[in-house]
């Protein structure tokens, strides 16, 4: 194998372990790994509330839990902004029936809206 690909290899066990869906690899600290991790789901879970700030108050106690779990399994895509990243997290809790109906109802308008400017333009 060559060093690129061992090298290529090695930091993406890293960024998984950093986007916490997988532990930390060999010769790193887990201590420090899951510390950043922690800071980075943060980070994350900020721009989501930031972007669509609804669904944060609508889900309550229960976004932290939540998006720490979505954060798990959806990593996010290259490119993509905090906005992506709410809807992703909005479609995901609806798929499994945890999107509160108020929030999904105003979601859906303002979607329409959206479309609505676009095809203005």
């Amino acid at each position: 194998m060559s060093t690129d690909v061992a090298l290529a290899r090695e930091q993406a066990a890293l960024v998984a372990a950093l986007v916490g869906s997988a532990d930390a690899p060999a010769g790193f600290a887990l201590e420090r790994t899951q510390a950043v991790s922690t800071i980075l789901l943060g980070k994350r879970r900020k721009a989501v509330a930031h972007a669509l700030p609804g669904l944060a108050h609508a889900l309550g106690a229960s976004f932290r839990e939540h998006f720490a779990t979505f954060a798990r399994s959806q990593s996010v895509r290259n490119g993509s902004a905090a906005l992506d990243d709410a809807l992703a997290f909005s479609a995901w809790l609806e798929r499994r029936g945890l999107l509160p109906r108020e929030f999904r109802l105003r979601l859906r308008l303002r979607v329409r809206r959206a479309m609505l400017r676009l095809r203005r333009w």
